[in-house]
């Protein structure tokens, strides 16, 4: 990589890992050593939130990653040579090309950029799923590893996998996981004989499915296994807004429920039966959580008012696009990345035209625009607590409130056996 794309790539960098900072209230990075290996390097995860996926990964590492992508994204002549120039290689998929694929040149361009001590991030999955489990993976990784080993320019190559795993894809303000496995290193003394035939080739992408496997919620398709995970990735949900967002983003893997689909038939049925947005199952548990927050709104008000660029851009930009779902967070979060600068030029414009110097326009701007955040999480707590209190005056009705609360047991009673509470230290 030349120093001006170094420079630029350095610079991106620096805008990502502070837009994750704003967009993620919480990234909770487990098995990570800030100890990254030198030399080759594959980069490795799931793949259940478009771009996300590997802004989160990637953010961690401190040298150059460049990304194979699906070859659909280089249809157009501008974003050919953009991502070719941007640490992108196309990688063909069967639904890309009405032609049998071909992947020689990818896999040509993968190893040279290896060879050079590179770094690249691959989803082995080959595609995107919203899906709290470890799909198939594809043999593209292993390939392309042990051709860099055959070449033999290079005697080993490093492979790093990672589970990203969120309490909720599309929201912002949502929490994270981002869990590294141990590293691997696959070494060409280790192997004998044609080191790409497929008996290696199998092996190797078992290996980094067996990786993968241990840093996400994988459940090897046991229904008992499924019903403890569900529960723990449901949690979070228990005290998080966008309850019934959430449980469509998972609706896959709530099907091991007794009750499959059934299941989430009910759960919606109830939810409408009342006029309810949503539904939070502890709510049936504690009082009114939220009397911070409603003293709060008077001061909120303003920030989130000043900031209706920044927040309703990214939101036009998604109803407009009307992309798959996958994409509703990779949306909103480059949408940010336009609309925020665009939220600081129009308050410094209007601070000017008011008489403030350039200076002192921009200083106050890029105040107001800080304040953004907070507003609006502020803001979705207020929305908490007018779904509250719908909530609480459709349980008045005991029939309804029983049969709710009934839906939600097993998930609440498997959450608990997986997470017993401590033992009381006796004294």
């Amino acid at each position: 990589m030349t120093w001006p794309l170094k420079l630029v790539y350095y610079f991106l960098y620096g805008l990502v890992r502070f837009g994750l900072w704003l967009y993620y209230r919480e990234i909770r990075v487990e098995g990570w050593t800030d100890q990254e290996p030198r030399g080759p390097l594959l980069v490795l995860s799931n793949h259940p939130n478009a771009l996300m996926d590997p802004f989160l990964v990637v953010s961690r590492l401190t040298r150059p990653v460049f990304f194979l992508a699906n070859a659909g994204l280089f249809r157009h002549p501008f974003a050919n040579w953009f991502l070719n120039t941007f640490y992108c290689i196309p990688v063909e998929r069967p639904k890309d090309v009405n032609r049998p694929i071909d992947n020689t040149d990818s896999f040509r361009r993968s190893r040279v950029h290896l060879e050079g001590n590179g770094a690249l991030y691959i989803a082995p999955e080959g595609t995107c799923f919203r899906e709290y489990r470890l799909r198939p993976l594809k043999t593209g990784a292993a390939r392309i590893a042990l051709d860099l080993l055959r070449a033999g320019h290079r005697n080993e190559v490093h492979l790093l996998a990672a589970g990203v795993t969120y309490a909720s894809p599309p929201e912002y303000q949502s929490r994270m996981r981002l869990r590294f496995a141990p590293l691997m290193t696959i070494r060409r003394g280790d192997l004998t004989g044609d080191i790409t035939d497929w008996e290696h080739v199998e092996a190797l992408t078992q290996q980094i499915h067996h990786a993968m496997a241990t840093v996400i919620p994988h459940t090897g398709g046991e229904r008992d296994q499924q019903l403890v995970e569900a529960a723990a990735m449901l949690a979070p949900a228990f005290r998080s807004r966008s309850w019934d967002v959430r449980l469509e983003a998972i609706r896959d893997h709530l099907a091991a429920l007794p009750e499959g689909d059934d299941w989430w038939v009910r759960v919606r049925s109830g939810i409408r039966e009342k006029g309810l947005k949503r539904l939070d199952p502890g709510w049936g548990h504690q009082p009114f959580p939220y009397g911070r927050q409603m003293a709060l709104m008077p001061i909120v008000l303003g920030p989130a008012l000043l900031q209706v660029v920044a927040w309703s851009l990214p939101e036009w930009l998604r109803r407009v696009l009307q992309a798959d779902p996958v994409y509703d967070a990779t949306i909103r979060f480059l949408g940010g990345m336009i609309s925020v600068p665009l939220q600081i030029a129009l308050w410094a414009w209007v601070a000017h035209g008011l008489g403030a110097s350039w200076t002192l326009a921009m200083a106050g701007s890029l105040a107001v625009t800080a304040t953004g955040p907070w507003a609006f999480r502020q803001w979705m707590l207020w929305q908490d607590a007018r779904d509250w209190a719908a909530y609480r005056i459709a349980s008045a009705d005991r029939a309804w409130s029983g049969r709710m609360q009934a839906l939600f047991q097993p998930l609440e009673r498997a959450w608990k056996e997986r997470n017993p509470a401590p033992n009381p230290v006796k004294s």
